[in-house]
């Protein structure tokens, strides 16, 4: 595996973990990870584009940033 391929992996088991029980936005991910963005900054933009009520604690971790 090249070192892009586990960089992409390992991003996107972070998102998946900032998440939690959310849904993952496909297309969001793909623009944050081309745009460079931390998974906190792709965990709070993909938050912002659900009308879910997310967990307290990532709404928490997210504005900490």
């Amino acid at each position: 595996m090249d070192k892009e391929l586990l960089a992409r992996k390992l991003y996107v088991e972070r998102v998946t973990a900032l998440l939690g029980d959310n849904s993952i936005d496909d297309d969001i991910l793909a623009t944050m990870w081309e745009s460079k963005a931390s998974p906190a900054e792709a965990a709070k933009a993909m938050m912002t584009q659900t009308s879910d009520v997310s967990s307290p604690w990532l709404s928490r971790y997210l504005s900490r940033r």
